[in-house]
C-alpha cells in the first residue's frame, strides 16, 4: 500500500547481494518486448538478460550442428548452448523470418496441431511463440478433442519449458502444478495428484509465504489428497461458485453454463 513494497525472497539474501524485482510480468518476455515495457514505464533494469550479457531463452532455435543443442541470441549472436555453433547470416534470417511469420500467422485450435507445426519448424518447442500458443489454448479451452491423458502432456511440456526459462520458483509453475494435480485426480490418478500438490506447496511457500491462504490450501491438498472430482470440488469451492453462477443467470439472464468439474481443462484453478 502507497509507498510500501512486499517481497518475498526465493533465495537467501546476504547484505550487499543484488537483487532484481520484477514488477511486469516479463517471465516469458523477449528482450526486445521486456525492454519496450520497461522504456514506457521508465524503469532502467540492470539484468544480465537486459544488459545484452546473458543469451534470450524466450527466443529458442534448433540447434543444426547438434542433435539436442539450442540456439539462443545474444544480443545479434546467435549460438547454440550445447555445441557453442555460431549460426551465420543466413541461418539467422532464415530463422527470424520463421520466427516473423508464425508471429504473424500461427492459429490453430488443437494441440495436435501446434505439435505438428513445432516438429516441422526450425523453431524450439521453447519459444515463446509456441509456449505462448500452447499456453493460450489450455488456458481457453479451445481445443475440445483433448482428453486428460494428452493434457497432462501438454502441461508437463508448458512446465518443462518454463523450468528451462525460468529457472527458478515462479507463480505460474504452481498453477501448472496445480492443474496436474487435478486433472491426475479426475483420471484416478491419486498418487500422482498428491506428488503434484507437494510440488506446488513447496513452491507456494517460497513464491507466496507459508502462511499464503493459497500455500496452506496446497498443504491441505497434500496431506489429504482428495480422491473425486467431487470431492476436490468441495475442497476448492467450486460447488459456492457454480450456486453464485446459477444466481447471477437467473437475474441477469442467459450466461455460460458453469464450468463441468468432471472436464480436465474446464476446472477452475486457485
Amino acid at each position: 500500500a502507497g509507498d510500501s513494497l512486499w517481497v518475498t525472497a526465493i533465495a537467501p539474501i546476504a547484505a550487499g547481494d543484488v537483487v532484481t524485482v520484477d514488477f511486469f510480468n516479463l517471465h516469458y518476455q523477449p528482450h526486445a518486448d521486456r525492454h519496450a515495457v520497461l522504456s514506457e514505464a521508465d524503469y532502467e533494469c540492470h539484468c544480465a538478460l537486459c544488459l545484452g550479457h546473458a543469451p534470450d531463452k524466450t527466443r529458442a532455435f534448433n540447434c543444426v550442428a547438434c542433435a539436442d543443442g539450442i540456439v539462443h541470441p545474444t544480443l545479434d549472436v546467435y549460438a547454440c548452448s550445447l555445441c557453442d555453433a555460431v549460426w551465420d547470416n543466413d541461418l539467422v534470417e532464415r530463422a527470424t523470418a520463421e520466427e516473423a511469420i508464425l508471429m504473424d500467422e500461427l492459429e490453430v485450435f488443437t494441440a495436435i496441431s501446434l505439435r505438428e507445426i513445432v516438429a516441422a519448424s526450425l523453431l524450439h518447442p521453447f519459444h515463446h511463440i509456441f509456449y505462448a500458443t500452447c499456453s493460450n489454448l489450455m488456458n481457453d479451452s479451445i481445443d475440445d478433442t483433448l482428453t486428460p491423458e494428452h493434457a497432462l502432456l501438454v502441461y508437463k511440456e508448458l512446465l518443462d519449458s518454463l523450468n528451462y526459462v525460468v529457472p527458478y520458483p515462479h507463480a505460474s509453475k504452481i498453477q501448472l502444478m496445480n492443474l496436474m494435480a487435478q486433472t491426475s485426480v479426475g483420471v484416478g490418478r491419486i498418487e500422482t495428484a498428491r506428488a503434484h500438490y507437494e510440488a506446488a506447496h513447496a513452491m507456494s511457500c517460497l513464491v507466496f509465504g507459508s502462511t499464503c491462504g493459497e500455500t496452506r490450501l496446497f498443504e491441505q491438498l497434500a496431506e489429504h489428497t482428495p480422491t473425486s472430482v467431487d470431492e476436490m470440488a468441495a475442497i476448492y469451492g467450486f460447488e459456492e461458485e457454480e450456486e453464485d453462477d446459477e444466481e447471477e443467470e437467473e437475474e441477469g439472464g442467459e450466461e455460460e453454463d458453469p464450468a463441468d468439474p468432471s472436464s480436465h481443462h474446464t476446472i477452475e484453478n486457485v
